[in-house]
């Protein structure tokens, strides 16, 4: 396995820093499932007078959670890097059918795999990409089923004074991600033409430290977007953090 060595921020955010738990694409980009130009989300806004430049990115091919407490709560609220998992869900069989609900946001399904953020840190919002989830037949002599996902991503504002200095250096799985091939038919079944323009978006769920974390939307065509929150170093099925990706 080929490594690589970056810096992370540890230990717990609390107070000034900015950092945001939601997904890759943006509420206003199309769906994974359909033909871009994708729109990206972004940590920064302008009205808080951050800029993209300012964040560090880590993304996962699941959900994040923290084992000790719900990220799934009204913020602000100090959040331990240190302590996030990444439940991945790419490359695994996942269980098809109607299955009961998750009810307890503090651990990864039985069929996703805990990985520490941390270690995925090779994977980032620049690198990662739409991955793809396979679920197992609920019927018998019938092929699984397969759809395209999007990563989560961690933003933390590590050049704030209260993170600078807590950068910690860090050996890791270099990131290998596979692309998947462009969408050449849309949802209706129409023709489309994909383009690798990229896009970006402050839409989403954000977080911050200090101040009540925003909801922002864009205008345009909407799309119904969970951010669920992941750190991760190779998203699977089109990225596979820190792992390998189909």
């Amino acid at each position: 396995m080929s490594l690589t060595t970056t810096t992370i921020p540890e230990g717990i955010i609390s107070g000034g820093p900015e950092w945001c738990l939601k997904s890759l694409l943006a509420f206003n980009s199309p769906w994974p499932n359909d033909a871009g130009p994708y729109i990206y989300n972004e940590c920064a806004i302008s009205t808080r007078n951050t800029s993209p430049s300012e964040f560090q990115t880590i993304c996962c091919d699941g959900d994040i959670i923290d084992p000790d407490t719900s990220l799934y709560r009204v913020r602000p609220f100090p959040l331990n890097v240190t302590n996030l998992i990444c439940c991945r869900k790419g490359g695994q069989l996942l269980p098809g059918g109607i299955s009961a609900p998750q009810t307890n946001d503090k651990r990864c399904y039985p069929s996703e795999i805990p990985t520490p953020l941390a270690s995925l840190a090779a994977t980032n919002t620049k690198n990662a990409q739409i991955y793809i989830l396979s679920y197992e037949s609920a019927l018998a002599g019938t092929a699984d089923w397969t759809r395209r996902h999007e990563p989560t991503c961690l933003w933390v504002q590590t050049t704030h004074p209260d993170v600078t200095g807590r950068m910690v250096e860090v050996e890791v799985p270099v990131a290998s991600i596979t692309t998947l091939p462009p969408i050449t038919t849309g949802v209706g079944g129409w023709v489309v033409t994909s383009t690798s323009e990229r896009a970006t978006s402050d839409s989403g769920v954000t977080g911050t430290g200090s101040p009540a974390a925003e909801k922002t939307g864009t205008s345009g065509a909407v799309r119904m977007n969970v951010g669920t929150i992941s750190w991760g170093a190779v998203l699977g099925l089109g990225l596979v953090m820190a792992g390998q990706l189909v």
